[in-house]
This record gives C-alpha cells, sequence and structure tokens, in this order.
C-alpha cells in the first residue's frame, strides 16, 4: 500500500491530483482515482467511509458507457489487481456497494462484471432486482461469471442467506437450467450443502420445492427431486412434507400454478417419489385458513385428469373407513371436495366423483350435507349448468323429498 501513498504523494506534487475533478478528466486519471478510492485511503490519513462513498458517487457520475468497462476490468499496476478485488481485499465494502448500485441502475452492459461481487454484500437488494430483470438465458449467464482475483462465482462467496435467496429467485422463475447450475456450484464449493439449501425456507415458509411446484415448471420440479434422491429418504421425506406458513406442502402448491398439463406431470413425479413418505402427511395435511387438503384443492383446480390421480392414490393408500372420511371432509366453507365438483368441474369430473361416493356408499350422505352458504350439490350443479344426465343422477339419489332439499 506504501507503494500507492508513494505515487499519490507525487501526483499531488505536481498539480496532477485535482485534474480528476476537472469536466472531462482523462481515462487515466479516472483509473488511477478510482484504485486509491476503492483503497478506503487517498493519502496519510484515514477519512471515514461516507466521504469515500461520496468521492466514489462523484467520480462515477463523470464516467462515460465505454470508460465503464475499462474502469471495472483494468487491473492496478501494483497489485495487478481489479478495483472490485480491492474493495473486498481492502474491506471497504461500502464503496463495493457504491459501484455495483451505480453499474445496475447506469450501465446495465456491465452487470455481469459486478454480479459475482454482489455476494459480499450484506443487502440482498441488488441480488434480487439483477436476477428479476435478467432472461432465464441471462440469469445462467449471469451466475456463471466469476470474480476476477479469485475466480469464484456469487455463490461461492456469498452468505448462506444470500445462496438460498438465489435458489428460490430461479426456482420461482421456472429457470431448471438456473437451478441445476446453483446445487452443481453448491456441491463443488462446499459453501452450504444441496440439502441445507433445498431445505432452507424463505420469510413465508416456502421450500425450493414449494416455489418450483407453485411456478408450474416441470423441469424445475425434475431437477430439485434429482438432486432430493442423491441423499438418504429422510431428506426427501422431509422436502415433500415440508410445510409453508399457510401449512401448505409442495402437493398443494402444483395446483397454484393453473397449467393443467404441468399440475399432472409434477403431481406423478411427486407421487413417484412418496415411498418412504407417511401417506397421511402427503394426501391429508390441510392448509391453514381454508382446512383443504390435496383433493379439495385439485377439484377447484377443475383439473379432472389429476383428480383421478388423487383418487386413485387415496383409493390405494386407505381402508374404506379412511376414503369416506376423506370424501366427506367439509373444509372452512363446510364444503366437501364434491360440492366444489359440482360448483367448478366439468361433468366428467362430477360422473368420477359420483363413482367413488356410490363405491363407498356415501352419495346420498354427501347429497344431504349443506355449506356455510346452505347450499347443497345440486345447487352448485345446476348453478355450473353441469349436464342433465349427470344431475339428474344427483336428483334420484336424494334419499328424501326432493322439493324439501331445493329449497
Amino acid at each position: 500500500m506504501n507503494s500507492i501513498f508513494h505515487k499519490l504523494q507525487t501526483l499531488k506534487q505536481t498539480g496532477k491530483m485535482l485534474l480528476w475533478r476537472q469536466s472531462e478528466p482523462s481515462t487515466e486519471l479516472l483509473q488511477e482515482r478510482f484504485f486509491y478510492i476503492c483503497c478506503g485511503k487517498w493519502d496519510s490519513t484515514v477519512r471515514t467511509h461516507p466521504e469515500h462513498e461520496t468521492e466514489m458517487k462523484k467520480l462515477l457520475k463523470q464516467v462515460t458507457n465505454e470508460q465503464m468497462k475499462l474502469l471495472l476490468t483494468q487491473k492496478d499496476d501494483y497489485f495487478h489487481v481489479i478495483g472490485l478485488d480491492m474493495c473486498v481485499q481492502n474491506k471497504t465494502l461500502s464503496i463495493l456497494e457504491v459501484i455495483i448500485n451505480h453499474v445496475v441502475a447506469k450501465h446495465p452492459e456491465c452487470v455481469e462484471i459486478v454480479f459475482p461481487y454482489a455476494g459480499f454484500l450484506s443487502s440482498l437488494d441488488v441480488v434480487r432486482t439483477v436476477l428479476d430483470d435478467a432472461s432465464n438465458d441471462g440469469k445462467v449467464k449471469l451466475l456463471e461469471s466469476y470474480t476476477s482475483d479469485s475466480k469464484q462465482s456469487i455463490l461461492s462467496v456469498a452468505n448462506t442467506d444470500t445462496v438460498y435467496k438465489i435458489l428460490h429467485n430461479v426456482c420461482r422463475a421456472g429457470c431448471s437450467e438456473a437451478v441445476s447450475l446453483v446445487l452443481n456450484i453448491l456441491q463443488e464449493s462446499g459453501n452450504c450443502t444441496v440439502k441445507e439449501a433445498l431445505l432452507s425456507k424463505n420469510q413465508m415458509q416456502e421450500t425450493a420445492l414449494h416455489i418450483a411446484c407453485s411456478s408450474g415448471d416441470v423441469e424445475t420440479v425434475e431437477a430439485i427431486l434429482e438432486k432430493l434422491k442423491g441423499h438418504c429418504p429422510e431428506v426427501m421425506v422431509d422436502a415433500l412434507v415440508a410445510r409453508d406458513d399457510s401449512n401448505e406442502t409442495p402437493l398443494h402448491k402444483i395446483f397454484r400454478s393453473g397449467n393443467h398439463d404441468a399440475e399432472i406431470a409434477m403431481l406423478e413425479k411427486l407421487l413417484e417419489c412418496d415411498n418412504d413418505v407417511p401417506v397421511n402427511d402427503l394426501l391429508l395435511t390441510e392448509n391453514k385458513h381454508e382446512k383443504e387438503a390435496v383433493l379439495h384443492v385439485a377439484c377447484k383446480s377443475g383439473n379432472h385428469q389429476a383428480i383421478e390421480v388423487v383418487l386413485e392414490k387415496l383409493q390405494e393408500s386407505f381402508g374404506d373407513d379412511s376414503m369416506k372420511t376423506t370424501l366427506l371432509h367439509q373444509n372452512v366453507s363446510k364444503q366437501t371436495p364434491m360440492h366444489i365438483a359440482c360448483l367448478l368441474c366439468s361433468a366428467d369430473t362430477v360422473a368420477l366423483m359420483i363413482d367413488y361416493l356410490k363405491r363407498f356408499k356415501i352419495l346420498g350422505e354427501v347429497i344431504k350435507l349443506k355449506d356455510a352458504m346452505q347450499s347443497t350439490l345440486l345447487h352448485y350443479a345446476l348453478m355450473n349448468k353441469i349436464d342433465a344426465s349427470v344431475t339428474k343422477t344427483l336428483m334420484h339419489s336424494l334419499p328424501i323429498d326432493l322439493n324439501k332439499w331445493l329449497r
């Protein structure tokens, strides 16, 4: 560092030190000043960090688009490192934050250079902003970029909280390639284990699998399940039955995507992994607010094929008594899955549900049930304009006077 101070004193004596404040300073003078501020001091007196930040902001305002890339990539003559690495080595992270925020706001063409260094910052705002704004290909490119000095990616240098948030960000974007890249880098770098990353939760207590299922991207879900399979069965179980702050499992989240084809594919993928999972935890967990298990949520999606898969899995897993309890279960609005099917699903789905209710000899019991709005299955079937033949089946199944239940 003495060599820098020596050079600085020489510049002072020759009067060149003030030239950087001119309206259009040369690139060479800007570069020298940039290095000095990144070091955190520019004469024998240590100045306060707020002053350093102010000086850097003044300097960056004078930098043109052409000069910025050179400023960020040029190495110092003495230490042979770039200014960003100087900030890291000298722990002048407030200066580093000023540089990164300025580049993101004013020089997007240089974001890839500064992005890995955002892992050293305590604030995640810039990381989130950059990843959100990037395309899926752009996310992968950013995550593959690395620091100049140590050749480390953001995932290698960031604290674990940042790493988890990056993983959750690319899961939400449905970027399977970026998800695989993040998990592979974590496996190699040892910054945190893949298990810790996959089971980590965000503020809403969602894991990566919750978020991936909500995004509706089948390949992202597959990438996560593939990594989970590489661990002991307990880790897969923990991931499949993990609950967010609404007490929903990843299986609930599948039906939030609105993509029926993706819902079926994700449902089948998750159910393939359930050998060691307690079925009650997987299929009968109720969410907090609506008190709905997976069958209720599937019926709300109106996805006939997915509802069929859930019903088959329930029948395969439970005896008659448990199956009856499941089909009779009422949510917070006192609606059974059949109420929801009559209101929101197709005639084919309602007919399928009727078959199951008949099989377990509870169709008449369900038809009599009124929800919180005092509506029966027939009310909803007529409201949904269900096919006449299906509605007729419901009417003929009434065990008591029809007029009484239509009132």
